[in-house]
């Protein structure tokens, strides 16, 4: 029970503390480092080496992390101002 309680009550506890300080994307992009993770972890605590599928498993979840992490720089959106602005029509003479 302990093991089901405790960690799970912490996950809570410390998702709740990031996303009361960080933006959500930002929070929920880091989910995607858990796997690797948790294979840098069993690497040193339990000395188990990884296999190919794990050490896949990894990288596919970093480059997801780099993907969703880079965003494209394009033009800005508009201001809500600038959408509602009405402009009077140019007369052509």
């Amino acid at each position: 029970m302990f093991l089901g309680v405790a960690p799970a009550a912490l996950g809570f506890v410390l998702w709740a503390y990031a996303m009361a300080r960080m933006d959500v994307g930002r929070v929920t992009t880091g989910l995607y480092l858990v796997t690797a993770l948790a294979i840098v972890i069993s690497l040193i605590w339990l000395g188990q080496v990884p296999g190919p599928v794990e050490l896949a498993g990894g990288a596919v979840a970093l480059a997801g992390v780099m993907l969703a992490g880079s965003r494209r720089r394009g033009r800005r959106p508009r201001e809500a101002a600038e959408v509602a602005e009405v402009r009077e029509p140019v007369s052509v003479r």
